[in-house]
């Protein structure tokens, strides 16, 4: 069986800076075609679920900064929070951007943090890899399940596509994230290749994430391409 990562690498490769200009030019409507359909989507689930803020999940990866950026096109910055989950581990770099680009769109930006003692469970479950993922679940989606909970939230958004994994390829648009059980998980972006998250970030002046100058093709903890 060939899996979706498999015919795609994996991560974020960044463009070349003086063709993408290009690409951008040649592809203009295509990219606003995708944003379009992506800002119906957005409405479409605020109008559906009725809740007084659309929450983003915002790692400070190019994924979840699209979105982030959609979803203040299509409701405004009032109705549009940044989530983001600091693990004590993520790299300083990250932390600047998420606020640097919270500030930019104009939105809040709130900051999670697990509270967990995160050597110590390194000690118990060995190091994080992309095999042993359970950092992910115990430090990043439990602090947000907490945090949805506490705001009676029903839904947020997500930066995942199908270009990632074959799970994700699989998942549906709208559905229950397993590890943050009772929120309901939306997927503006789900079907938009990798060119085109960038391409829309160029096209809106919004700079990536300075880790992916440096070499990192996915942003998040732990520090490095781990996850």
């Amino acid at each position: 069986m060939v899996k979706v990562k498999d015919m795609a690498p994996r991560g974020f490769k960044l463009l070349d800076k003086p063709l993408s200009k290009d690409l951008l030019e040649l592809n203009k409507l295509i990219i606003e075609e995708y944003a379009e359909e992506a800002m119906g989507f957005i409405r479409g689930v605020y109008a559906s679920y009725n809740q007084h803020v659309m929450p983003v999940a915002f790692s400070g990866g190019a994924d979840s900064t699209a979105v982030l950026s959609l979803a203040v096109e299509a409701l405004g910055s009032d109705r549009v929070i940044a989530v983001y989950s600091d693990t004590g581990l993520e790299f300083s770099e990250t932390r600047r951007y998420v606020e640097e680009v919270s500030n930019r769109l104009g939105v809040e930006l709130v900051v999670l943090e697990s509270g967990v003692d995160v050597l110590g469970e390194i000690r118990k479950r060995g190091l994080m890899s992309v095999d042993n993922r359970w950092c992910t679940s115990l430090l990043k989606l439990n602090p947000m399940r907490m945090y949805y909970e506490s705001r009676s939230l029903k839904v947020y958004l997500d930066g995942a596509r199908d270009y990632e994994s074959t799970l994700r390829a699989i998942t549906p648009r709208i559905g229950e994230n397993p590890s943050v059980p009772g929120v309901l998980r939306a997927l503006p972006v789900k079907s938009w290749p990798r060119i085109v998250i960038q391409l829309y970030l160029l096209s809106r002046g919004i700079p990536l994430n300075p880790l992916y100058d440096k070499g990192y093709t996915r942003i998040g903890f732990p520090r490095g391409n781990l996850l």
